[in-house]
């Protein structure tokens, strides 16, 4: 038998994370008999659009009678730590980390982990092919690396470069990664996120029809996607709050206020629901969305204005004008897939609201054919090795 297993953080509400396994899924379902979803916890998040997940333990359950590959499916996951991605999603790992910082060594977040979640990798999401038993092939899918990049000079380069060489094929999904790789001796391919396939994968009448039905009175008016992540928009409520209600009143939109990223780390919940209180005249906050209810309404939003990597590649999917703002990965991967990337990646968001009224004052188009094209052709060249 022919399986697959697709690895993904898709057991937290990151609607990005939650996307990878559908479009996975929707081009390798025909070339092997089973697929497992797996992420480091058992998960069931099918009520918001999710798929329910099997945990890290099942990587190693594999038999060996069978044919077994490995698709790490996106996300900016390359060389983050176990730290980090429990802390999205375990309340209680916290603790045995600062026991270990009280201790001096680390011995109880070990012990955790490898006995909750068979933790027996160096990471998570950047696993080599020797850390797997009856494992044929292991494959990285568009990943992004600004942990990568970011950490360059703490991570131990030998170890980076151990675990990439003994993976069968590489995508990155950004240029300051790729590069960084490559100065490392190690192969990669340039390519896209995954997620830019959405609107080839999912049609209007499937969003429609899995939409919440409380969306249907905001559809029927014009309105901005306005969306940032705790991150950057916890104690900045005013300036967003002023910024917003200087656009409704002058462009005449109603502004749709909506979490991306709901899990620990991202939170946007908080300051949206901030900045709702102060504009709530001509604002709605949506407290509990699906990602279908995310992308259909990107879908059909006259501008999507975010700090979300994957929030912005919707609106590149569906191309619907979009100006973004914030995180590194963003702002790498519009640099390197994004002609005249800088109309479209603020630094300054203090010229957040210039940006956003040049954008709804022109005709919006962004061609995202080549992206597709070339994400297809990585998909092909991971297919032909299987």
């Amino acid at each position: 038998m022919r399986v697959l297993y697709i690895l993904a953080p898709n057991d937290r509400f990151n609607y990005g994370d939650l996307l990878f396994p559908y479009i996975v899924q929707y081009y390798f379902k025909d070339c092997v008999d089973k697929i497992i979803f797996c992420s480091t916890s058992k998960s069931d998040l099918t009520r918001i659009g999710g798929v329910a997940t099997e945990n890290f333990r099942s990587l190693f359950k594999a038999k060996k009678a069978d044919d077994n590959f490995l698709i790490v499916a996106g996300g900016d996951s390359l060389f983050i730590d176990w730290q980090t991605i429990l802390s999205f999603v375990d309340p209680y790992a916290k603790y045995f980390y600062i026991a270990d910082n009280i201790l001096g060594r680390l011995f109880f977040s070990t012990f955790y982990k490898k006995v909750k979640y068979h933790a027996t990798t160096l990471y998570p999401f950047s696993i080599g092919k020797d850390e797997l038993c009856n494992f044929k092939k292991v494959f990285y899918n568009s990943l992004g690396g600004s942990i990568l990049e970011q950490k360059k000079d703490s991570l131990c380069k030998q170890k980076v470069t151990n675990i990439l060489k003994t993976v069968d094929y590489i995508s990155i999904r950004d240029k300051a990664t790729h590069d960084l790789l490559k100065l490392y001796g190690i192969q990669n391919v340039m390519v896209p996120d995954s997620a830019i396939l959405m609107s080839d994968v999912f049609s209007e009448n499937f969003l429609f029809s899995n939409i919440s039905p409380v969306l249907k009175d905001l559809l029927n008016r014009e309105y901005i996607f306005f969306q940032i992540n705790a991150e950057h928009g916890n104690n900045k409520e005013k300036y967003y709050s002023d910024l917003l209600s200087s656009i409704a009143k002058e462009c005449k939109l109603h502004i749709c206020l909506c979490p991306i990223g709901l899990a620990p780390g991202h939170s946007d919940n908080i300051p949206l629901k901030n900045i709702h209180e102060k504009i709530s005249d001509f604002s709605t906050f949506i407290s509990d969305p699906t990602i279908w209810d995310i992308m259909y309404l990107i879908k059909h939003a006259r501008i999507y204005v975010g700090t979300s990597l994957h929030g912005t590649i919707t609106a590149m999917s569906f191309n619907t004008a979009f100006i973004s703002h914030g995180p590194l990965k963003l702002k790498n991967y519009i640099m390197t897939w994004v002609n005249n990337g800088n109309e479209y990646f603020v630094d300054d968001y203090f010229k957040l609201e210039e940006s956003i009224k040049k954008t709804l004052s022109r005709k919006f188009f962004l061609d995202s054919n080549f992206q597709k094209c070339s994400v297809i052709e990585s998909i092909n060249k991971i297919k032909q090795q299987m």
